[in-house]
Parts: structure tokens; C-alpha cells; sequence
């Protein structure tokens, strides 16, 4: 139970703002013994309903108003909150992995942005992985597969359904002669110390992207003029119906930023083959120590970000356009357009989903109207 003056202090609420709530019966405080209004005792129920009142009282809205949007709005979260605890106590979802309810995902993408998601699952093997894709088509309830979340804007809203991160069956590397066998939720970095250790060649201009081996299939992620599609020999999926395919490079579909996965996002990445040569372990080590000093004098890697928001429009680069139509700099919100490198949104601490979201839609607008191209986004907004 709280006291009056724990709702005063932690709320900052006037106390004539209170006392007419509860005249007006919009709050229902404890009363003991003494009439004043300290003496009342509210619960965590009607902390929440001052809570939100307060909030609409303090936009402007009138008190009858206000009580009715609180009500609505306690009324929604209430259901939603009913709606997840009914799908982790289903007993089809037991899993061996994990399963956390209301997992922000703030901790999950690179932009440290997004509100909730009703569940998150992290399958621990494949009969894991295999149950909750089940049982979210048995159900109707949407899932999204993530890597590292590199590439991913998660709105504010949060995701209703279930957010899945491939789990330790997931993290395998084998390396058999030029070809390497390698788990869809391998870090690249990871990926690049095992070849680097032992020779092999091939991957050093991803270097520092913080995505998994998965993502970067996915949207064939390229720097300094390679990408992942060029080293891929083969793709192992588990389709809509649980089935296992094997995709060669020509049914992978690669492009600038795409492939097959992004129409067929109910198919999930299990494995992949790369081919990688031989080199000496100093001429590699070399390699990458340059790709790292040019990537901290052109990218803004002490913040966080999604890493490069638009797509090249050939022959210009979307950096070059961003910053020619003045864009430099430009902030709404925590959200900020790269001083360092124009086609880096970065996040300056408690930027929202809908600070970046207005901020695309301004940068979009001004290279439009300076050049009259339209820019493409080549992060996912979910």
C-alpha cells in the first residue's frame, strides 16, 4: 500500500488535483480512521489509474476526458497483459531454450530503440525451434526472426506476437578444407577470428558489422565493395511447413541489399556454406587492421545506430546526397543524422522509433527535392 505522499512525491502531482479525484470518484483511496487525505492508503491499481490521468491532465485535457482515456488505456494494457500470459502458460510453448515475457527490445537492436515484445523466445536446438514456429502458425500469431538486430527500427508500439533469436545449436563453425559450415546465429566477428585463426580468406571487409551470420545473408551485407553473396555456396532453411531445404547460391536470389528471404520472411536460416581460400594468418591480420582504422575515421561507431539507413542509388552514394541536400547534422528528437557519415542515423541516448521514422521521412524529402531521387531504406521496420 502507498501513502498520500508517496503518490505526491513520486508522480509530482498537486495535491488539490488529487483530493479532486477522489471527489469526483475517478480514484476509490483506503480511507483510515483520520478523515484528511493523508490518512488515505491507495494501491498499485491506483497508483496506475492517477498515473495515467495525471499524464492527460498535464496535456490539456479536461478531467472527464482525461478519466476516460486513462480508462481506455489501462483497459487496452490490461488485455494485452491478459493475451501474452495466456501464450507463455499455453503448455505447447515449453521449450527447452528461453522465454521471457515483455522483453524490451531497446536491448536487442544495435539502435537500442523499440518498446516490448509480448514474448521472446530463444529456441536452445532445432525441435525448439521447430515447436514455436508450430505452434505460432497453429495459432495465428505472428513471430519475426532476429540476428542482432544490425539491420531492424522496432517501433515504439512494441511487437505483438513472439520475437525469436536462434539459440547455442545455432553457433556452430565447421571448417572442412576451403569450405566452412557455419550456424545462422554465428557473430561475423566470431565467425572472422575462427577463419583468421586458421587462414582462410575471404571475409575481412565485414569486419566489424555487428550482425550474425543469418542477418547478413539475408540482405547480403556488403562493405568496401564485397559482399556475403560471394562467398555463399549454399543456404540451409526451414520453410513454412518445418521442412528442411537446401538453397544454392543461384536460388538464393542475391542483389544489392536483398535476396530471397526478404519475400519469404516465414522461412528461417539454418546454416550456411561458405567457400573461403587460403592466405597467410599476417597478410589477413593486416587486412583487417586496415578495414578497422577506416571504418573509425568514417563511421560513427561510439554510437548507437542500423549502420547505413539508405540504399546507394547508382552511380551516387546516399551518404553524398544526404549531406549535399544539407542534411548534416540534422536532429529530431535523440535522433541524429551523422556528423561523421551522412547515411548514419545515430541515437544521441533516448531516441524513439518515432524520431527516426520522422527524420527518414525529412531526409527522403530534401534529397528529393534537390536532386528529385527517392531514397530507399534498406533497414527493416517492425
Amino acid at each position: 500500500m502507498m501513502q498520500t505522499s508517496d503518490i505526491l512525491e513520486k508522480l509530482d502531482i498537486p495535491r488539490h488535483k488529487l483530493y479532486y479525484l477522489e471527489q469526483k470518484g475517478y480514484i476509490h483511496p483506503k480511507r483510515v480512521p483520520r478523515g484528511d487525505l493523508e490518512a488515505r492508503e491507495f494501491t498499485e491499481e491506483d497508483f496506475k489509474k492517477i498515473q495515467a490521468i495525471w499524464k492527460y491532465l498535464k496535456r490539456g485535457f479536461k478531467h472527464k476526458i482525461a478519466y476516460r482515456k486513462a480508462t481506455e488505456e489501462l483497459n487496452k494494457l490490461a488485455k494485452e497483459k491478459k493475451e501474452t500470459m495466456q501464450i507463455k502458460e499455453n503448455q505447447q510453448l515449453k521449450i527447452k531454450g528461453r522465454v521471457v515475457v515483455g522483453q524490451s527490445m531497446k536491448e536487442l537492436t544495435s539502435m537500442k530503440i523499440g518498446g516490448k515484445t509480448d514474448l521472446f523466445v530463444v529456441p536452445q536446438d532445432l525441435d525448439d525451434l521447430k515447436l514455436v514456429l508450430s505452434f505460432c502458425r497453429e495459432k495465428d500469431i505472428p513471430f519475426f526472426v532476429i540476428g542482432n538486430g544490425t539491420k531492424l527500427l522496432m517501433r515504439d508500439e512494441g511487437f505483438k506476437g513472439v520475437i525469436v533469436k536462434l539459440g547455442e545449436h545455432f553457433k556452430s563453425i565447421k571448417n572442412e578444407g576451403k569450405r566452412t559450415r557455419v550456424g545462422a546465429g554465428v557473430n561475423l566477428s566470431t565467425l572472422i577470428d575462427f577463419t583468421t585463426e586458421r587462414g582462410f580468406s575471404g571475409i575481412e571487409s565485414l569486419s566489424g558489422v555487428p550482425g550474425t551470420i543469418g542477418g547478413a545473408i539475408v540482405r547480403n551485407a556488403s562493405a568496401f565493395g564485397e559482399d556475403i553473396s560471394q562467398r555463399v555456396l549454399s543456404v540451409k532453411v526451414l520453410d513454412k511447413d518445418n521442412n528442411y531445404l537446401t538453397l544454392s547460391k543461384k536460388d538464393i536470389g542475391f542483389d544489392y541489399r536483398s535476396s530471397v528471404f526478404l519475400d519469404n520472411k516465414d522461412w528461417v536460416i539454418i546454416e550456411a556454406e561458405l567457400e573461403l581460400w587460403p592466405r597467410k594468418k599476417e597478410e589477413i591480420v593486416l587486412r583487417l587492421e586496415e578495414i578497422r582504422r577506416k571504418k573509425v575515421l568514417s563511421q560513427p561507431i561510439s554510437f548507437a545506430s542500423a549502420g547505413c539507413i539508405f540504399k546507394n542509388p547508382p552511380p551516387y552514394s546516399a551518404g553524398f546526397l544526404i549531406q549535399e541536400a544539407g542534411c548534416l547534422g540534422m536532429k529530431i528528437g535523440d535522433a541524429q543524422v551523422s556528423l561523421q557519415h551522412a547515411n548514419f542515423i545515430i541515437n544521441k541516448g533516448n531516441a524513439t522509433a518515432r524520431d527516426v521514422l520522422r527524420l527518414i521521412q525529412e531526409i527522403k524529402r530534401k534529397v528529393k527535392d534537390k536532386f528529385n531521387i527517392s531514397l530507399e531504406p534498406e533497414l527493416e521496420i517492425v
